[in-house]
């Protein structure tokens, strides 16, 4: 079955409110198990914390499932482009995977690539914005981040959340990779709104 990238995607609506937090879901392509790959986690790891830096803001819970991603994150800055910030995660972690790829694994690399417009071009996530969803209930919050950080012992992947390597609960835990910030969790989220 050939795959192809001619598929039209759903618009994603992003609201950019200052005070929000943002629940971020995306997918690797066709759902594929591509963050099996332990170079692709740490690629996304070193990704997700420099675009913390540049992007300005704290990470609160992330889990990188074999074939998706959950992030909760919260903008620092009064003006931001979450859209930007998603786009720009991706879009780095793409181009330094297929680097890795093309330097390491050339046969693999060919895995990666689809037909789009009548050429081929390399695609490691689902076209589209994924999943936004803002928050701004501390209570809320912190239901997004237990949901997060369980997601691999739902699904069998190990017996804890501080088990699961790539999960912000095993770096809290184990003070090693991409440690959540939470100390910006306040009682109350500014901006409340219903």
């Amino acid at each position: 079955m050939t795959r192809t990238d001619d598929n039209p995607q759903k618009t994603l609506h992003h609201y950019n409110t200052p005070g929000h937090a943002h629940e971020l879901t995306f997918s690797c392509y066709h759902r594929s198990d591509y963050l099996n790959d332990p170079v692709a986690c740490e690629i996304f790891l070193a990704v997700l914390s420099e675009s913390s830096d540049l992007y300005r803001f704290r990470i609160w819970a992330y889990v990188l499932m074999p074939n998706h991603v959950h992030l909760l994150i919260w903008p620092l800055q009064e003006k931001y482009d979450i859209a930007k910030v998603d786009s720009g995660i991706k879009g780095v972690m793409s181009k330094r995977y297929k680097k890795h790829l093309s330097q390491t694994e050339p046969g693999k690399l060919k895995l990666f690539m689809v037909p789009s417009r009548g050429v081929e071009v390399f695609r490691f996530w689902q076209p589209g914005g994924g999943f936004d969803r803002n928050l701004w209930n501390a209570k809320a919050i912190r239901q997004v981040i237990e949901y997060i950080e369980v997601n691999p012992v739902r699904k069998g992947l190990a017996a804890s959340p501080e088990d699961y390597r790539w999960s912000s609960a095993y770096a809290h835990t184990h003070n090693a990779g991409v440690v959540p910030d939470r100390s910006g969790i306040p009682v109350v989220m500014l901006n409340a709104q219903s």
